[in-house]
């Protein structure tokens, strides 16, 4: 389906899951609510310099053998393997002193996403904070074609909390500004929010991550990834609407 982006143009906006984007074309916007993207926004609020998407933690260490100065974050299975500095969680970087830092980051399915879509011609990564400017940069660069990837649903699992942005991302990208109020309460009701980290049971994820992942454009950036060599690496960009 062709819809108009807020520039005089057409635009095909593409709704893909992890499993296809690596047939992602255009400017790709690759979400990851619950939590990586909303990590990696926090991680940069903080100061971070850059961040190094990766997609498995020999990759990481790698890096890390390379340049003892990087910082490692993210998570296997939900939860930081030993050698990580920091997990996938936005509430243990709120306090974190990162400025100047550069970090790597791998996680199950935000991360894999942003590897399966270097192929496009620009990639960004999403999450609700940095709804706004991410918008802002897409529009920005009048592609023809926006693939917006929700890397928490592959075959037939659907992560609402990052559909509920897919949803919103697309309504924006159409010029619409539409009450968030019911996207960000998808977040809040999602299994993922529900089933574990509004879990007392499930105290090694906090419902302040939940919490922080609906701060709707807290951040006035995006995320923007490169290659460098071989490297994704992710900073911050700021596009006036």
């Amino acid at each position: 389906m062709t819809r108009p982006l807020r520039y005089d143009a057409m635009v095909e906006i593409r709704m893909l899951n992890l499993d296809e984007c690596r047939h992602a074309q255009g400017v790709a916007i690759v979400i990851d609510v619950i939590r990586a993207f909303t990590t990696a926004a926090v991680a940069f609020d903080r100061g971070a310099a850059s961040i190094v998407f990766v997609a498995t933690t020999p990759e990481a260490l790698s890096l890390e053998a390379q340049d003892a100065s990087l910082l490692i974050m993210g998570e296997e299975g939900g939860l930081p393997p030993e050698t990580y500095d920091f997990g996938n969680s936005p509430s243990e970087l709120e306090l974190a002193d990162l400025a100047g830092r550069s970090l790597v980051q791998r996680t199950s399915n935000g991360t894999q996403g942003i590897v399966r879509c270097a192929h496009c011609d620009a990639v960004f990564a999403g999450g609700f904070l940095t709804a706004a400017a991410t918008v802002n940069a897409v529009n920005a660069l009048r592609p023809d074609i926006v693939s917006i990837v929700n890397t928490g649903a592959r075959g037939d699992w659907q992560a609402d909390e990052d559909q509920a942005l897919a949803d919103y991302l697309d309504l924006r990208l159409r010029g619409d500004h539409p009450d968030p109020a019911p996207f960000l309460a998808r977040v809040d009701a999602s299994d993922a929010s529900q089933r574990i980290f509004r879990n007392p049971a499930r105290a090694a994820f906090p419902a302040a991550d939940v919490d922080i992942a609906m701060q709707l454009d807290r951040c006035d950036f995006a995320i923007a990834v490169e290659p460098q060599g071989d490297r994704l690496v992710a900073r911050r960009v700021s596009i006036a609407p």
